[in-house]
């Protein structure tokens, strides 16, 4: 990572401001960097009683951003008690979305740092959810915070997909890696490598049958499929000098096994990657990081990939 840029950390009431800051504090510890915090509440003026006088409304308006002001630093202050240089400033735009990722346009920041909560199903359905949009938009690696202990020596897991079955260009599993790797690295971690297929006897023989007039050896076909997917999944390993043993492949999807495997292993971050889509191909296809960010117990690094087409 270049330790040059700054680190942004989106802070917001309702993702644990305080924990937040402290994930925070410890990347930029790792890697050298200064932080900036945004404070991301809605403006002070927005949603007042109709009922209020413009003296009132000017006064209460002018307390809650007085506060607001007032919670920001009390944060910058838990970070420069920790020895880092942290500054904060207040985003006014109505669209927190839009203007985030126009502060992350004019910064070009390191990294950015937001906290994480479980989606309703609304919320996954809303294709201008803060979450969704900077997954899709941000233009910087995205760094989301759970409500875990981080371990000293963390357990970091590196979803690739050395075939490129998603659209995904090839280079992003390499940028992924590298990412993992960083962090390892800096804290004498654990690096394991995971990677996912589905077997063809997952759509069903019956389905198969329908669809064909010749009669398909599945069995077979599976083995080839995991054969081919295994050589990619080694040679990337190899390519890497990722041992044998941390590396893993799994028969079925990745945002039903992640999850557990997650869990089996104890891990404290996955990195892996999202594609940017536009148009109608951003509104019916949603990614496997979505799919799964709400399911995984850990902290998330999503590396976004170019836009496909």
């Amino acid at each position: 990572m270049n330790k040059a840029s700054k680190i942004l950390v989106i802070i917001d009431s309702e993702n644990d401001p305080a924990l937040v800051v402290d994930r925070a504090c410890w990347l930029s510890q790792l890697f050298g960097t200064q932080l900036e915090l945004l404070l991301c509440n809605a403006p002070a003026n927005r949603g007042l009683p109709v009922f209020l006088n413009p003296s009132q409304a000017r006064k209460v308006s002018s307390d809650i951003a007085r506060s607001q002001d007032e919670w920001i630093e009390s944060l910058v202050t838990q970070a420069k008690e920790r020895g880092i240089d942290a500054s904060a400033g207040v985003l006014g735009d109505r669209s927190i979305a839009d203007g985030i990722l126009d502060h992350i346009a004019k910064m070009k920041p390191l990294l950015v740092v937001k906290g994480t909560h479980y989606h309703s199903e609304s919320e996954r359905s809303m294709i201008l959810g803060t979450d969704w949009r900077l997954i899709r938009e941000c233009g910087a690696p995205l760094y989301l915070v759970k409500k875990a202990t981080m371990a000293q020596e963390p357990t970091v897991i590196a979803a690739v997909d050395p075939i490129c079955e998603h659209d995904k260009p090839a280079v992003l599993d390499q940028i992924i890696v590298d990412h993992a790797r960083s962090l390892t690295e800096a804290t004498k971690g654990k690096l394991l490598l995971f990677h996912s297929y589905e077997r063809l006897v997952a759509i069903g023989a019956a389905a198969i049958r329908a669809i064909t007039s010749e009669k398909l050896k599945v069995d077979e076909i599976d083995k080839k499929i995991k054969t081919e997917h295994r050589t990619a999944l080694d040679e990337f390993a190899r390519r890497n000098d990722i041992a044998a043993a941390a590396t893993h492949l799994l028969p079925g999807r990745t945002h039903e096994l992640l999850p557990a495997f997650v869990r089996s292993k104890g891990a404290d971050i996955v990195v892996m990657g999202a594609l940017a889509r536009w148009g109608m191909r951003r509104m019916v296809l949603g990614s496997t990081t979505e799919r799964v960010l709400d399911h995984l117990p850990c902290d998330v690094l999503v590396i976004r990939a170019p836009a496909a087409g």
